[in-house]
């Protein structure tokens, strides 16, 4: 009688190892992935701020001198308990000698607005500034 054979059948799959190491590396590149999404969130919600606070610092100056009479002064104020404004208007003065301007009919006001938000860790500040003519100084 002849032996008989039993063939070696040799069963194809992975180890526990290797299935380990692949989760590993998937849960790696995953993590990755959700934090550049969410540092992109952040970053929108930033420029969602940033826009909001321009235009309000925008409509703040579109507003000085004509709301109420363009005067040398300090005004603040708030928006949705979020944003602080302040608007701060004062003569223009220049050291440029080839300026006169003391003979003009009307002065020269430097406007600066700025606007305010965040909190302590990261407060952030947007400032435009322009001139504007106004009524001449009395003497």
């Amino acid at each position: 009688m002849k032996p008989i054979r039993i063939a070696k059948i040799s069963q194809g799959g992975f180890s526990l190892l290797e299935i380990l190491v692949a989760f590993s590396i998937l849960s790696m590149a995953l993590g990755v992935l959700l934090a550049i999404f969410g540092k992109g969130l952040n970053l929108a919600a930033t420029s969602d701020e940033y826009t909001k606070a321009v235009l309000l610092a925008e409509s703040t100056l579109a507003g000085v001198g004509i709301e109420k009479v363009l005067e040398p002064g300090q005004e603040n104020g708030s928006v949705d308990d979020i944003y602080e404004w302040s608007v701060n208007v004062e003569p223009f003065v220049t050291n440029d000698e080839d300026l006169l301007l003391e003979n003009l009919p009307f002065r020269l006001y430097h406007v600066q607005v700025a606007v305010s938000w965040g909190d302590v860790d990261t407060p952030r500040t947007v400032a435009l500034n322009t001139l504007r003519f106004g009524p001449p100084e009395e003497f």
